[in-house]
């Protein structure tokens, strides 16, 4: 495990993600029945979960979920969602779109059969208190899916390593090992794990470019320059950047007599 020495305090970080959208640029999309159908049947993580379980009738929570577009996906395939997300953006459009969405992981309710984190846990102060409660989320035999930046990438390029440089809010990086070793220490054990895709890395002018050309030329104008990435590529040869493992709740051991 990697992290950075020095971070900001934890009133800071929750004041600076209440409007990450804004600071990202995302928006939220409007989208057909043609198209929410499209998104589910290509969705590499509804895959993996369909594959390991299955997701029609499963209660399933997304930490972080920003502006419902797993969740709507993962409705679609028959799931009961819910998510969680500190954006307030985001949580009037998850409101106006009736998907339940809380703004801390501790007012989610109750038992989940599946829990999932896209891209969350590198931004926290306190990762292994974050494992605990997604792990008192689940029901026993529960499933856990996490995507995160593959800090293994690390060992082998070193401080010169591009992931430090995709998101300068993150805070922690695990490899495989490592973030075995902490999903353990709360009873959630590896069943699966992928590394796959490539990082984006947005250049400044691509920043100033979008602000003054908008963002519909600005996404034109990466397309026709091949330079548009549409998120997740399911081909797992495609690069090792991202680590996405899925661990399953086994019981707490019981003490012997």
């Amino acid at each position: 495990m990697v992290f950075l020495p020095q971070v900001p305090s934890a009133d800071q970080v929750e004041a600076f993600y209440r409007g990450y959208g804004h600071f990202k640029d995302y928006v939220p999309t409007r989208l057909s029945w043609f198209q929410t159908r499209a998104r589910a049947q290509s969705d590499p993580y509804l895959k993996i979960l369909n594959d390991t379980g299955g997701l029609r009738g499963k209660s399933l929570l997304e930490i972080g979920c920003s502006f419902g577009n797993f969740l709507r996906s993962a409705k679609f395939k028959g799931a009961q969602v819910a998510g969680v997300e500190l954006d307030q953006a985001a949580l009037r459009h998850l409101d106006e779109l009736g998907i339940p969405a809380v703004p801390r992981m501790e007012e989610s309710g109750g038992l989940r059969d599946v829990v999932c984190a896209f891209q969350v846990i590198e931004h926290l102060h306190q990762p292994g208190a974050f494992v605990q409660t997604m792990a008192e989320r689940l029901v026993d035999d529960g499933r856990l899916l996490l995507a995160l930046p593959n800090g293994g990438e690390w060992e082998e390029a070193g401080p010169s390593w591009i992931g430090f440089r995709v998101d300068l809010e993150h805070f922690n990086y695990f490899n495989a090992r490592t973030l075995s070793l902490l999903l353990a220490q709360h009873h959630l054990y590896v069943e699966h794990m992928w590394t796959h895709a490539q990082p984006f890395l947005q250049r400044q002018r691509d920043v100033q470019s979008r602000a003054k050309r908008g963002f519909g030329l600005h996404v034109v104008d990466k397309i026709l320059n091949g330079r548009w990435r549409p998120g997740l590529a399911p081909d797992s040869s495609a690069g090792k950047f991202v680590l996405t493992v899925l661990a399953r709740k086994t019981a707490a051991a019981q003490p012997r007599d």
